[in-house]
């Protein structure tokens, strides 16, 4: 594109208005999709799995919802094993709420199990059939509770139902106190890199343009399907960090040909056809590597992976869009009064990449022995998948579990089956066969279910997610007979992983080939956009091998925390490669730039990171911030999304960009641009000043 064909409006007024409606209309958007965000353990199943149909066989046959369901524990106030004076009355109590199709209990069951060991407990298994609003469930069975003479205070609740609520309400409280968090940090932040109040705001004002605008294509998928409520998340932090990326080139940009002698308006074109399509490209990138993650049928990772693309779009929308309005009508006010500090950071960038120049060879065994190091703790990985345990200790949900665990081993089963119709010996020798199987702790039962079969109940000795778990549910499913459909958290975990593993190598696949696609085009090099895979697979690698270090084996896991939930690992691995390959763009398209006006290929890189490493560290720290403001959350999974994505941020900036990138790019010298080794800018096209060329 040539400057000629670049115009800016002349009519600001109405560009502003117009931005301000688009804003509105994303306000609006955000009302109409707020409501409708799930938090539930459906949001991690394959709907078209084979655990998936079970469950809808369950709850034709028996009209529950395995995966909702309450479980409540009754203060009974003895101290004998005789009965629960209050047990009835809950019961009772519970049984007048709409959506309860069943409750188990000692009295009604005669299981002695249910009742604690020192007669001071009883428990109560609530089945429902909830399609409506979790939250407003919940306060219905409490205030059903409550309302009962002598109950209050004497019950507790938990269970699916309740964690979804509490999931859903946790979330967005710990949302908005990342905001709270980050906000002030990333204005100061942008103050000291700027100098300049006015300039500090306008990535602000970007990021919450980008965040509220990505709701208006989320509207629309609304309509459609349902989106997990940790999308709101994932649209914080990423359209925070991307405005304030992408904002932080063009500025940076707009003020180099400012101090160059460009008068504001050809200042801002140059700065468009520049450092703005550097950004199309980046955002294009971000927002098809995050939409990936709608290749995976669950919706908690197709909800990221609509949310991240859109308000990665919305971010490059405001960059390309709506920044350089404002900066023609802001103007000087934005400009850097004193340029030395950014001089002197220029200078520091400058003699780094000369001394890597010289010592290519070692600063890349540096950076190779230090991603070894890094990638090392990934090797001992152990994956969960989404449970009752993400919570906080102190919820509800939470402390009933726990409690039920130690008070009522038997009320929580691990492996529940549906058996076809079977004679009582066969019932018999199945219940046999299966307590003989390692890992089964205690005698599995068997409950009929009518004339079309019967449930069997088993507990594991491990946890459900782990290796030993699932090799002792690969026993019992030997031992199972023709038509057995098999349900349970450890079956859940199983499904997971096989849908996951299933698609992941289509993930990758798209992930390098939109990688690779977009780089060339902007570098006109097949050596780069393979280097950048390179780099980027590494970055990961690295990440996940933090990731272990921090949550698995170190203190921000906790005592029950010893493995990292694998769904949030996958949205990691997607985002780290996206956002490495966004700061690649940064770096690759200016180093081609300066190859294309002429310099050396040893030049090229070196002005190329002189001049995008201070715009690419200021970006990482300050993406940093909203990222790691996330770790704030109570819930492990947002935790380890937070942490991972912002480790990733800071390795790529750091290792990856500082070490390895200028090391092989000095090794590889001309070939960097291979096959257009020795390409000169043709006629029409705009080189690093904006200038467009013309020929003889």
């Amino acid at each position: 594109m040539s400057v000629d064909r670049f115009r800016l409006t002349s009519r600001p007024r109405r560009d502003i208005a117009l931005m301000i409606g688009v804003a509105l209309l994303g306000a609006l958007s955000f009302l109409l999709v707020a409501p409708t965000l799930t938090a539930s353990l459906a949001d991690y199943d394959d709907p078209q799995s084979d655990f998936s149909n079970a469950l809808a066989a369950y709850r034709d046959r028996t009209g529950v919802d395995l995966e909702q369901g309450l479980q409540v524990i009754v203060d009974c106030g003895l101290t004998t094993r005789a009965g629960c004076t209050s047990l009835d009355e809950v019961r009772d109590a519970v049984r007048t709420v709409p959506g309860v199709v069943s409750v188990v209990d000692a009295h009604t069951t005669g299981r002695a199990d249910l009742i604690s060991a020192d007669g001071r407990h009883a428990y109560l298994g609530v089945g429902i059939d909830n399609s409506g609003d979790d939250a407003k469930f919940v306060d219905t069975v409490r205030t059903t509770i409550a309302a009962r003479t002598g109950l209050s205070g004497s019950v507790t609740i938990g269970g699916p139902t309740v964690a979804n609520a509490e999931t859903a309400a946790i979330s967005t409280t710990d949302l908005v106190r990342a905001e709270l968090i980050a906000f002030p940090i990333l204005f100061a932040g942008l103050v000291w890199v700027f100098r300049n109040l006015i300039a500090a705001a306008i990535p602000l004002v970007g990021a919450g343009f980008s965040i509220i605008v990505a709701f208006i294509p989320l509207a629309f998928v609304t309509t459609f399907t349902d989106l997990s409520t940790f999308a709101l998340n994932l649209i914080s932090a990423l359209g925070t960090g991307l405005s304030i990326d992408f904002s932080l080139l063009i500025i940076t940009r707009f003020r180099e040909f400012v101090a160059s002698g460009a008068t504001v308006e050809e200042a801002v074109r140059r700065t468009h056809l520049t450092a703005g399509r550097t950004v199309l490209y980046s955002g294009l990138t971000v927002a098809a590597a995050v939409a990936t993650l709608c290749v995976f049928p669950q919706r908690f990772l197709y909800s990221m992976g609509l949310a991240g693309a859109s308000v990665a779009l919305a971010a490059t929308v405001f960059a390309r869009w709506v920044l350089p309005r404002l900066l023609s009508a802001l103007g000087g006010r934005v400009v850097l009064a004193n340029a030395r500090s950014g001089e002197r950071s220029r200078s520091r960038w400058d003699r780094w990449s000369r001394f890597v120049a010289r010592h290519p060879l070692p600063v890349a065994l540096a950076g190779t022995a230090a991603v070894a190091l890094l990638t090392a703790p990934a090797l001992g990985v152990q994956l969960r998948g989404y449970d009752v345990g993400v919570l906080p200790a102190d919820s509800d949900a939470s402390r009933v579990d726990r409690q039920v665990a130690t008070m009522f081993p038997q009320a929580h089963d691990d492996v529940t089956v549906l058996l076809p119709a079977q004679g009582p010996d066969q019932r018999r020798n199945l219940i046999d066969a299966i307590g003989r199987v390692p890992g089964v702790a205690g005698p599995a039962r068997i409950a009929p279910l009518g004339p079309q079969g019967s449930v069997l109940s088993v507990r594991l000795r491990d946890l459900p997610t782990t290796p030993r778990a699932q090799q002792t549910l690969t026993v019992i499913r030997s031992e199972l007979p023709a038509g057995s459909r098999v349900l349970g958290e450890a079956e859940r975990f199983h499904s997971m992983l096989h849908s996951l593993f299933e698609r992941v190598g289509w993930v990758i696949a798209l992930l390098v080939t939109i990688s690779c696609v977009f780089l060339y085009r902007l570098t006109r090099s097949l050596v780069i956009p393979i280097k950048n895979v390179l780099m980027c697979s590494l970055t990961v690698a690295a990440t996940i091998g933090v990731l272990v270090l921090a949550f698995q084996w170190g203190p921000l896991g906790g005592p029950s925390r010893n493995s990292i939930e694998i769904s949030s690992m996958i949205i990691v691995a997607v985002l780290s490669f996206g956002l490495s390959t966004d700061y690649a763009s940064f770096l690759f398209h200016r180093m081609t730039e300066e190859k294309e006006r002429g310099a050396t290929p040893a030049d090229a890189v070196r002005v190329g990171l002189s001049r995008t490493g201070p715009v690419v560290t200021a970006a990482a720290g300050l993406l940093f911030v909203p990222l790691f403001a996330l770790t704030a959350s109570r819930l492990s999974p947002v935790q380890e999304l937070g942490f991972g994505a912002a480790i990733a941020v800071v390795l790529d900036a750091t290792v990856m960009r500082t070490l390895l990138v200028p090391s092989l790019m000095a090794l590889l010298g001309p070939w960097n641009w291979w096959p257009h080794m020795h390409r000169e800018p043709t006629t029409g096209e705009v080189t690093d000043d904006g200038v467009r060329l013309e020929r003889a």
